[in-house]
Formats: C-alpha cells, structure tokens, sequence
C-alpha cells in the first residue's frame, strides 16, 4: 500500500484534524517509511525446523486457571457493562459533519 495525499486527507477528515499541507507532505513520507519497514519485517524468515532441540520434546507448560477478584463484581456495577454479553457496551461516537 502506498500512501498519498489524497488518502491522509481522508484520515485528517476521519480523525477531525485539520494539517497543512506541510504536515500531509510529511505526513505521507512517514507512513510510507513505516509500510516500507513492515514489508522488510515480512521479510524475515522466522521457520524453525527442529524447534524440539531448542525447547526440549516436552516442554513443562503451566495450568490455565481463571481467578476472579472481587475487581470483578465493581466491573459488573458500572453502567455500561452488559450482563448478557459479559463485556463492556460503548455507544458509538463518531459524527459525520
């Protein structure tokens, strides 16, 4: 992915930030300097053949267990969490002007 003025221009709308045209300029510099990187990163060969060697056949591995705190119980009080879900229900916010 490239990335262009046109495409920062529809993040500034997305973000509600206003930039000059110097800050999209440097802007679309950087973001294509870090898409540059992530692809080199793909890059990187991170296959390991005999894993078994460097970690031993049977490698100890640790219980899951779940404790419950009573950090639990004032999470359910707050208003916007949802029993049903078990999660947090955020209102949405974004305003198209």
């Amino acid at each position: 992915m490239v990335f262009d003025a046109k495409i920062i221009n529809n993040l500034s709308k997305l973000a509600f930030i206003d930039l000059s045209d110097h800050e999209i300029v440097s802007l679309t510099d950087d973001f294509n300097r870090i898409v540059d990187m992530i692809d080199s990163i793909s890059d990187i060969d991170l296959c390991v053949d005999d894993i078994d060697a460097k970690t031993g056949p049977s490698a100890p591995l640790r219980n899951d267990i779940i404790e419950h705190t009573p950090f639990v119980d004032q999470i359910k009080s707050f208003s916007q969490f949802d029993e049903n879900l078990n999660s947090f229900v955020v209102p949405k916010v974004v305003d198209k002007n």
